[in-house]
């Protein structure tokens, strides 16, 4: 899923990428993935923040904070334990993310 993200500034397009993974079997959640993504004059798309379970922990990626960082210290405590909360917090935090920087 992708939500456009509005922006006061005319050359920057933003959007929140979301892609989830389901068990088949029941609908649980396993794997998930919010990006927020700029693009400055028609440029390709860049994240500016990726939340996501890879390696089995939810964590933050920063691209501006010198390379690939994968940060567990953002992420409540609560949502370590618990991916369906962290799906939730993720889009919120990304949201957030979009209002600070971008809106």
């Amino acid at each position: 899923m992708i939500s456009h993200v509005p922006s006061s500034d005319p050359s920057i397009s933003a959007q929140i990428v979301q892609r989830e993974t389901r068990r088949e079997s029941n609908g649980q959640l396993v794997d998930f993935a919010v990006i927020l993504q700029v693009s400055r004059n028609g440029n390709d798309w860049d994240d500016l923040v990726r939340i996501d379970t890879a390696h089995r922990v939810v964590h933050v990626h920063r691209p501006e904070a010198g390379g690939d960082v994968h940060d567990t210290t953002l992420v409540p405590r609560e949502c370590r334990r618990d991916i369906d909360l962290a799906w939730e917090w993720a889009k919120n935090y990304a949201w957030d993310q979009a209002t600070r920087e971008i809106m």
